[in-house]
């Protein structure tokens, strides 16, 4: 097992490509629905397992990129398909959270299999090794190799990362239709049987509604029309001229929008040899900017090597830019976007004072930064210290309890404090000591499955071990 502690962030341009073929897997999603990994690729899919958990800020922030790059490969429809799955959430949780972020990718927790499908990739004996931070992108060509830990240098590189993968497993994104001269996935021939899509021989308009952004932007949704992948959009000031859109699946965005206005709309359907009519014109009214830096910005959830920072908003953000350094140094930049309010700062140093700060982008460009503020990293997990005295945990790994011995000298006081994968404390014990040998059984059935730390301290010496709860 590696000594480090599981980060939530993107590091590096990387990826391992692995000839070892994937097990198969089956999990049922939040939704209900079972999916069996060998079924999507024995029909040419590629598959992505995104590996999260519900808290990661990372995971939060990484999501809607994830989202827009399932859309822009064809929905599920098409030969890619995602999956989210987490090993400390149930499905319920799961889905809360594709809910507050907009996520329509399937996920599924331990309540739905999740557990057997990570533990492949988090068990340093495997073929794969063992991922170190959430989220982790794993990507299953059709012919079951595995990209493990695609990552990026940040978000964008990511996604732009996983694309070029896609493209390398032969994806194209392209759904299928029954009425494009392609025989498709599984259809019994060209446009017609097999699972292919109905064909919208009716070519009817879609249903759209507005969903106002900022005093600039408008994002305009709608329900498509089966068998149909290009719609026609089109918008303008009342009376004014017509600015024109194509749109592919069912949503598109206006920009460059003025602030406080109401335009009208309409979107009509792309058939191919034909087009829908205009919907009816409906109309929406852009917000009234009031764009400024946020009031309060704060920090908790302090660690040795991450800390959260927090901060409050004005309706018309855009995107917000994190600065912080050490007490020497020059500050590092973060870019952090709508409708994000939180961040985690990793991999910084322990027992370390530094500063942070924040500032707001919005159409008319940046603000000015908050002011400063301050905050100290914690000690305790700066590093491991070599014990005075001879010190075991065992079983390792252990699933209802641990074994913690341990010499002293002197009538003391010892404190035992277990560590999640990010460094927060989530069990503390005291324990009197008496001279010589001593031995405590540390309750763990309630810990979370996975690696864990914990430090054993007392007057003469202090120690940190690393173990696995099963």
């Amino acid at each position: 097992m590696k000594n480090t502690i599981i980060t939530c962030f993107f590091l590096t341009l990387s990826f391992v490509s692995y000839g070892q073929s994937a097990p198969n897997f089956t999990i049922t999603t939040h939704d209900g629905n079972t999916h069996t990994l060998y079924d999507y690729l024995d029909q040419g899919h590629s598959v992505v397992l995104d590996i999260m958990f519900v808290n990661c800020i990372h995971c939060q922030t990484f999501s809607p990129y994830l989202e827009n790059l399932y859309q822009d490969w064809g929905a599920g429809n098409a030969d890619v398909q995602f999956f989210s799955v987490s090993p400390y959430d149930v499905n319920t949780q799961i889905a809360t959270f594709d809910n507050t972020y907009g996520v329509t990718y399937p996920g599924a927790g331990t309540d739905g299999g999740s557990q057997d499908v990570i533990d492949t990739y988090w068990d340093p004996a495997s073929p794969f090794g063992e991922f170190s931070s959430f989220p982790t992108i794993i990507i299953i060509a059709p012919d079951r190799s595995v990209n493990f830990d695609v990552k990026g240098a940040n978000n964008q590189a990511t996604i732009d990362l996983m694309a070029e993968i896609f493209a390398t497993n032969g994806a194209t994104g392209q759904v299928a239709t029954c009425s494009d001269g392609i025989q498709n996935g599984n259809e019994t021939g060209i446009d017609c049987g097999g699972t292919c899509t109905a064909c919208n021989t009716d070519c009817n308009p879609p249903m759209p509604s507005a969903n106002v952004i900022s005093g600039k932007c408008v994002k305009l949704d709608w329900t498509d029309e089966p068998g149909i992948e290009k719609y026609k959009v089109r918008y303008r000031l009342l009376d004014g001229s017509w600015i024109n859109y194509n749109a592919k699946f069912s949503q598109t965005f206006f920009n460059n929008l003025e602030p406080n206005t109401t335009y009208e709309y309409q979107v009509k359907t792309d058939c191919g040899s034909s087009n829908s009519v205009w919907t009816n014109t409906a109309y929406f009214t852009t917000a009234n900017d009031v764009c400024d830096r946020p009031s309060t910005i704060t920090h908790s959830n302090v660690t040795a090597v991450t800390a959260d920072l927090n901060w409050t908003t004005t309706p018309d953000d855009l995107r917000y830019k994190i600065g912080y350094k050490g007490a020497s140094g020059n500050w590092i930049q973060v870019f952090v976007n709508i409708p994000n309010l939180d961040f985690t700062l990793s991999s910084l140093q322990a027992g370390n004072n530094y500063f942070y700060r924040l500032k707001t982008k919005c159409f008319n460009g940046w603000t000015n930064w908050t002011p400063k503020s301050t905050f100290m990293t914690t000690p305790i997990l700066a590093r491991e210290v070599k014990p005075q005295w001879d010190t075991a945990v065992y079983p390792n790994p252990a699933k209802e309890s641990l074994s913690i011995q341990y010499k002293v000298e002197t009538t003391s006081t010892t404190t035992i404090q277990v560590f999640d994968i990010i460094g927060k404390v989530i069990l503390t014990k005291q324990i009197d000591n008496n001279p010589g040998l001593n031995t405590f059984q540390l309750d763990i059935s309630q810990l979370h499955t996975g690696n864990h730390l914990i430090s054993i301290q007392n007057a003469e010496s202090k120690v940190i071990k690393k173990f696995v709860k099963l």
